[in-house]
């Protein structure tokens, strides 16, 4: 199923700001496989969100750190049956994600697979300006993203 979402995640980060160049880079408060808790919404309170990269770039003029996540337990519907429970990459600036973390409270190593090879479409597609980043909360971008599957259904 997350196959199926993924260019439909592909397109919702593409409306958001743009930059082609990446670069590795570190962040004073998040680290690579830190699991934080966040101010989650309703009915997922055990919802975490796992750091699964972190890179420099360059967005509306200004050098920002950006903190790819994956994000665990969730529940949002799916209109062909079934729920989402996992969103495997979504990126934010350090400063956006900063308005919804809580605190870190584990250490997953290694990131799995699926993660990284979400972060690598997600990069490629970034680096020739068809993806960009989230500025918003979590919270928000999870109800962007539902939004955009719940359009998806399929009709008869």
């Amino acid at each position: 199923m997350l196959k199926k979402l993924f260019p439909l995640l592909l397109l919702l980060l593409a409306a958001c700001s743009q930059s082609p160049t990446l670069e590795n880079t570190t962040s004073v408060r998040y680290q690579v496989g830190d699991e934080w808790s966040y101010q989650t919404r309703p009915g997922e309170h055990l919802s975490t969100f796992i750091v699964t990269k972190i890179d420099q770039a360059t967005i509306d003029g200004e050098e920002q750190t950006i903190i790819h996540i994956a994000v665990t337990e969730l529940a949002i519907d799916h209109p062909e049956g079934g729920q989402v429970t996992a969103v495997p990459h979504i990126p934010f600036t350090e400063e956006a994600l900063h308005r919804s973390a809580v605190q870190p409270f584990d250490v997953v190593d290694p990131i799995p697979q699926e993660y990284l090879n979400a972060y690598q479409n997600w990069a490629e597609r970034y680096k020739s300006g068809d993806a960009a980043v989230f500025q918003t909360t979590i919270g928000s971008a999870l109800d962007n993203i539902e939004a955009t599957i719940q359009s998806t259904a399929v009709s008869p």
